[in-house]
């Protein structure tokens, strides 16, 4: 069962929205933030990356973004993580 919805909610549900749910419920610790399954901190923000995060970048369409050394793509880092 998907977390935060009552059993007549799920049923107007697709096999594929509730994977989606599932997925999200797992990531988030119980402080709402994602961090590596190993309890070694963040994970890289960077779409297909799944490496452990090094810095906050700041990327000039989306913010401030966690990312890895590899994926900084040469935007001001502000600071380590």
């Amino acid at each position: 069962m998907t977390p935060d919805l009552e059993p007549d909610d799920t049923a107007q549900l697709t096999a594929f929205q509730r994977d989606i749910l599932t997925v999200i419920a797992a990531h988030h610790t119980e402080s709402g933030v994602s961090s590596a399954t190993d309890g070694s901190g963040p994970m890289c923000g960077a779409l297909g990356c799944t490496d452990p995060a090094d810095v906050v970048i700041d990327h000039p369409k989306h913010g401030e973004r966690t990312v890895c050394w590899d994926c900084t793509d040469d935007y001001p880092v502000i600071r380590h993580v």
